[in-house]
């Protein structure tokens, strides 16, 4: 399969409950993830993260799937085409 380029915006409330779960599925996706930006709330209690991922559509399929079974999560994702 042809890899794509992608961006996943994922905003995580109460980020001390559900950022360990988040950790997880970002770990187990680790191989396409091609760079990562992570802004934490003044007030520790929400957090931003942006990925940019090189991935085939199932797989990215796979972590938005497993990202949007955690609870608190707010999550928007964008593909970006190649010109060739």
């Amino acid at each position: 399969m042809e890899k794509e380029l992608n961006i996943v915006g994922i905003l995580v409330d109460n980020r001390p409950e559900y950022a360990p779960e988040v950790q997880r599925v970002i770990t187990d996706f680790g191989r396409c993830i091609l760079g990562r930006f992570g802004i934490p709330d003044p007030g520790d209690r929400d957090g931003l993260i942006t990925l940019v991922m090189e991935c085939d559509e199932e797989t990215r399929r796979q972590m938005i799937k497993r990202l949007e079974d955690i609870p608190g999560l707010s999550l928007n994702h964008m593909h970006i085409s190649r010109s060739h």
